[in-house]
């Protein structure tokens, strides 16, 4: 409260998880003070009045419909069962990504559920495997991501299985999964890549820990420079800066960041014709590693 009150802070980079930006953004609004999430992705965010809440993250329903257009246009998949782990996370995917496919021709031949904690798919991959879809779509987290995958190849699916970044990890998914996850179609953010790791660990002599790491920089750099655009010289050595002249230069700003081109719409969105720019990359395992789907 004490920081939120200081009137040198123009505006700050908050990596939270969801709760969390619900939770600062009253506060953060109420001071006026410009917040820039690399993190958090759910839709509902910037439907809240909040001038001042702008994300370099993607929006949920972004990523459902890439996942949507990826599986109707580019594998030309007509059916799919959808599985959520009945989390806000999950559902919000699951829901977005079925109307999405509905919209563009496919088919979701059934919608199913599993419980956070679940291990044991075998009854459920069996299930799946009769109705002989052409992919399974899985909106949650792991180890469940990694459990199921691994469930419907011993009961010889064959058809795509596609995830969300809450599944998109090395360790806890291909490591877990093994030579199951071969050919799995994950969405996400981009991940950094040899060049910026070793800036990063020559900067801070460890590797980076989280997935955001390059919205995070993105979101530094835009704000950044949006106050840059908002500053104004105040005499005597020093500069004004209206903390809504910064919100009002993010919203003019197009700025090509290291995860893509970034815009805002007016509710502080990411927004783009592609998904480079809305933040998101596919992937696909081949040989137990994360290859980029062009």
């Amino acid at each position: 409260e004490t920081l939120l009150r200081e009137e040198s802070l123009v505006g700050i980079v908050g990596p939270m998880c969801t709760t969390g930006v619900q939770a600062a953004g009253r506060r953060l609004q109420s001071a006026g003070v410009v917040h820039v999430s690399p993190t958090a992705t759910r839709d509902e965010l910037s439907e809240t009045g909040d001038t001042l809440f702008f994300r370099t993250a993607w929006r949920d329903e972004y990523q459902a419909a890439v996942q949507a257009e990826y599986l109707r246009a580019d594998l030309g998949a007509d059916a799919a069962v959808v599985i959520d782990d009945g989390e806000p996370y999950g559902r919000a995917l699951a829901d977005t990504f079925a109307a999405q496919f509905a919209a563009l021709g496919g088919t979701v031949q059934s919608r199913e559920r599993i419980a956070r904690g679940s291990s044991d798919f075998a009854t459920l991959a069996q299930q799946i495997v009769a109705a002989a879809p052409e992919a399974v779509v899985f909106e949650g987290l792991n180890p469940e991501g990694a459990l199921l995958v691994r469930a419907l190849r011993a009961a010889n699916y064959t058809g795509a299985f596609v995830a969300p970044d809450g599944v998109l990890s090395v360790r806890d998914f291909i490591g877990n999964a093994a030579s199951d996850a071969e050919n799995a179609v994950l969405t996400g953010g981009p991940t950094p890549g040899e060049g910026y790791i070793a800036l990063f660990r020559a900067r801070y002599q460890r590797d980076p820990t989280t997935p955001f790491v390059l919205q995070s920089h993105d979101a530094m750099t835009v704000l950044l420079n949006a106050i840059e655009v908002a500053a104004e010289d105040a005499g005597g050595g020093r500069l004004r800066i209206d903390r809504g002249a910064v919100a009002a230069a993010l919203r003019g700003i197009s700025f090509d960041g290291v995860t893509g081109r970034i815009d805002f719409n007016e509710q502080g969105d990411r927004v783009g014709a592609t998904p480079r720019e809305l933040g998101l990359t596919i992937y696909r395992v081949v040989q137990s590693q994360f290859v980029v789907v062009e």
